[in-house]
């Protein structure tokens, strides 16, 4: 699902590699826009317009995604703590940890990132930070290297773990692993994961 896009990617989309629904020929009215919040910002859909633009397409139903491993079964710390991701501001990023809920609260330039739905602070339980070079192309779009490997950070629990990003770039099936230093795959804390993509010489603190 996605409105729009590089037309990098959008020539490889008609090419049929995968199933896609594009906002901008909106098939079946699959999304709408909301007029009194700015643009580009007031795009929507939910589940029934995706099921019904789904359905009409005759794309496939059941989801082929093995997911990722999760437990409750590591100890976790009593201190609370801050993760500061350095991104240009406005767009600087940052989490509290709460001991007490064992989760991460959101904040973007130093407010609190809310989520319009419920009017809370966002809130995750894990925290995946990766690693990837990037380049500009035509002035206007980002290209990212997230295919073979490259060094990530897991946070979970209250704890920062050294780790390893692998996606392999020969299918288009494979998703993106996360890997400790033995080469064995994270398991994460039952709850939302918010993946952050950061530069090689993007600054990370946990203080």
């Amino acid at each position: 699902m996605h409105w729009g896009g590089s037309h990098f990617a959008l020539d490889k989309l008609k090419q049929d590699i995968i199933d896609n629904i594009d906002a901008l020929p909106n098939p079946y009215n699959t999304f709408y826009r909301k007029g009194n919040i700015t643009a580009p910002h007031n795009g929507f859909t939910n589940f029934n317009r995706i099921w019904n633009a789904i359905s009409q397409l005759g794309y496939r139903q059941t989801t082929q995604f093995s997911g990722y491993k999760f437990t409750e079964d590591f100890p976790k710390i009593s201190e609370s703590k801050i993760l500061r991701i350095n991104y240009p501001s406005p767009y600087n990023v940052s989490y509290t940890y709460s001991a007490s809920t064992n989760s991460y609260l959101r904040w973007r330039n130093n407010s609190k990132e809310i989520d319009a739905l419920n009017n809370k602070q966002i809130e995750v339980k894990n925290i995946a930070v990766v690693i990837a070079a990037s380049r500009q192309i035509e002035g206007q779009y980002n290209d990212l290297e997230i295919e073979g490997f490259g060094k990530a950070i897991i946070f979970r629990n209250g704890e920062k773990i050294n780790a390893i990003w692998y996606k392999d770039g020969s299918s288009i099936e494979s998703r993106l692993y996360f890997l400790d230093e033995n080469g064995k795959e994270i398991e994460f804390v039952p709850g939302p994961i918010w993946i952050n993509i950061i530069q090689p010489n993007t600054k990370v603190f946990w203080e």
